[in-house]
């Protein structure tokens, strides 16, 4: 059964997210729980420049269900929120729309 390695937090001012790694499947990772208080400042956008650094240099491929997060005023659409993970490459996977979002994913550079 598959288990998580212990979860890798960034943080960039008032980002934050996490990144897993699991144990039987090499160089997969999933990115969750990815979150900035403060909207228009690139403080998520600097938080995903250090992931995919930290995968790259890792040879991680960075797999995401890309999922609105919350209701408050300036939360991203899905359609937003879509068009953002792909500046950084992430594209749909096989499966990309599941109860949790759309599932994209990026693999190393």
């Amino acid at each position: 059964m598959s288990q998580p390695i212990e979860p890798i937090v960034f943080e960039h001012k008032s980002a934050r997210c996490e990144l897993v790694v699991w144990d039987d499947i090499p160089l997969l990772a999933s990115l969750s729980e990815v979150h900035s208080a403060v909207k228009g400042q690139g403080h998520a956008t600097r938080l995903l420049n250090d992931v995919i650094d930290y995968a790259d240099k890792n040879g991680l491929t960075i797999a995401s269900a890309a999922q609105p997060y919350g209701d408050e005023e300036g939360a991203l659409s899905f359609t937003q929120l879509i068009n953002f993970y792909k500046k950084f490459g992430f594209v749909f996977a096989d499966t990309c729309d599941s109860e949790y979002g759309a599932y994209m994913e990026r693999k190393p550079q």
